[in-house]
């Protein structure tokens, strides 16, 4: 097959369409074709031959394939911001936050040249094989591994589930490294990143994603904590971005009795018209709740937090939600790309869609105004649409979900210099905590004590920031100096994650958090709420069409 004609059937195979004849436009010619071509079929002549234009006449060599996939893109921008077109890296990248990967379960960045072992994710093969955090990864299979690029690991780590992989590891301690075996298994991210009782008789537990194994997840949790002397809870959405409908459908059942309404969806297809009921009674209707929102908290998250206000079941503390109230369907391609299309509008039980106005802005206008307090909808909402919960509250939608109580958050703690060198690609924090705790080893001794005593010392500031500005010569010390008191605070936090973990981190990052403080302060509120929605004959039904 010649190359132009090669050229043709990968456009042919990306468009799903019959083969098409090629059509070669001389310079003039295309305005009279599209004008002559009234049905789809003509207008995908018309397509299929710009390209192939293109590609031959162009001034400079250009790519089939990113042409087609400029194209999708391009026919989705006027649709609404949340269909999206996913050629098959950015697919498989993005659909492994909810189905997980087979790989060995291992979180990495490049520190000095080598692949540096992050976060070890519970139950999976490196954690099988006894790999720890700061284990440093020199050799893959037998080839060195040492400068590789970070976008580059995932080839050589990851494969089919099952196979074997050999690793050459260095480790802190060890004179020499070691052979490690594993065999690559389907590793899950966790959607609960912390399960702990964060006061006496209060649970605390944050949901990061809602994936195909957030309810085990959660119901796990909730067992222990409860099992821990759990009275009620506190459920952190914030920063979360949502995921599967089917997860947040399961979540919400977990504290609403029978029969109760979730949400249902409407869109121009049969199969777009929806509802989701609770199904069962399970113990944790009883439980006192609060719930956690802030500006990220979107789609699935929103689901779940609109259906507990609606049953007066949940208080809910923060700021407004995203206001993501589309459902997107997935169509996958045989290429391994695939179309996340919105075919269905939400809708919380008393019958609020809380999505958020996209017309007439860009995509970059419509993501910010969501994060942009001092927009109108964020800051009022005697414009919004009003709803009455099962127990009679006034509640808004049409622009996210608003809390029962609006508590605002400090000011960033990072100023431009210290948040370039926190979220760096070097890992400064992280190389200069890995070396201190190593001539430190006293400090793992007693987590209880280390948090309430230990202070970072102003010599061990000097001694970070020259660090810096040995791996990022361009960072300023003198700005990172100014911030010292910063500094303290995120280097002891950081310790404290590295010693024992998220939840060491979590009691650290306490003091700073003004809305925890919050939910911690409205228990009283929330054991209120549950008198009244026990106490509430009152059931809402789907408006009719």
């Amino acid at each position: 097959m010649g190359y132009r004609m090669k050229r043709l059937s990968v456009i042919s195979a990306i468009l799903g369409t019959a083969v098409v004849g090629s059509m070669l436009l001389q310079p003039g010619a295309i305005q009279e074709v599209l004008a002559s071509a009234s049905d789809l079929a003509g207008k995908i002549k018309v397509f299929v031959a710009i390209v192939e234009t293109i590609q031959r006449s162009y001034v400079d060599e250009t790519s089939p394939d990113e042409l087609v996939n400029d194209a999708i893109k391009g026919m989705l921008t006027n649709l609404d911001p949340h269909t999206a077109y996913l050629p098959t890296d950015n697919f498989e990248k993005w659909n492994q936050h909810f189905e997980g990967f087979s790989g060995i379960g291992i979180t990495y960045a490049i520190i000095r040249q080598k692949i540096t072992i992050i976060h070890v994710l519970p139950d999976g093969p490196a954690q099988q094989a006894g790999l720890l955090a700061g284990d440093r990864l020199v050799a893959i299979d037998g080839a060195r591994a040492t400068g590789l690029k970070h976008e580059d690991v995932p080839r050589r780590i990851m494969g089919p589930t099952g196979s074997r992989i050999e690793l050459l590891v260095e480790r802190d301690g060890w004179p020499e490294a070691r052979q490690v075996s594993l065999v690559r298994d389907h590793v899950l991210l966790n959607s609960i990143s912390v399960s702990t009782i964060i006061r006496p008789g209060v649970g605390y537990v944050k949901i990061e994603r809602f994936s195909s194994n957030t309810v085990v997840e959660l119901d796990r949790a909730m067992q222990e904590l409860t099992a821990a002397g759990m009275l009620w809870l506190i459920v952190d959405l914030r920063d979360n971005s949502g995921g599967y409908l089917s997860a947040a459908v399961e979540v919400a059942d977990k504290f609403l009795p029978a029969g109760k309404l979730i949400l249902y969806t409407r869109g121009r297809q049969a199969s777009a018209f929806q509802e989701y009921y609770s199904t069962a009674d399970p113990a944790d209707c009883a439980l006192p709740l609060v719930v956690l929102i802030d500006h990220g908290t979107a789609s699935a998250s929103e689901i779940v937090a609109g259906a507990l206000q609606d049953w007066d079941r949940a208080l809910l503390v923060g700021k407004n939600s995203f206001g993501k109230g589309l459902v997107q369907s997935q169509y996958r391609f045989a290429d391994g790309s695939a179309l996340l299309l919105t075919t269905a509008r939400y809708y919380t039980p008393s019958g609020r869609l809380i999505q958020r106005s996209y017309a007439d802005k860009t995509k970059d206008e419509y993501y910010f105004e969501a994060y942009n307090d001092s927009v109108s909808t964020r800051a009022a909402v005697t414009d919004k649409p009003r709803s009455r919960t099962a127990g009679g509250r006034t509640v808004y939608g049409g622009g996210g979900i608003t809390p029962d109580v609006r508590v605002e958050t400090k000011e960033s703690l990072l100023d431009v210099e210290v948040r370039r060198i926190y979220f760096g690609e070097q890992r400064i924090f992280y190389t200069f905590l890995k070396d201190y705790l190593s001539r430190h080893s006293e400090l793992s001794v007693d987590e209880d004590r280390f948090l309430r005593t230990f202070e970072v010392a102003d010599a061990t500031i000097e001694d970070f920031v020259k660090l810096a500005s040995k791996l990022q010569p361009d960072c300023s010390a003198s700005a990172l100096l100014r911030n010292r008191g910063v500094l303290k605070f995120l280097l002891k936090r950081d310790m404290a994650y590295l010693l024992w973990g998220e939840t060491a981190r979590l009691k650290l990052n306490l003091e700073q958090d003004t809305q925890l403080l919050a939910a911690l302060q409205h228990a009283q509120d929330a054991q209120e709420l549950l008198a009244l929605k026990q106490q509430s004959t009152s059931a809402m039904s789907i408006p009719k069409d």
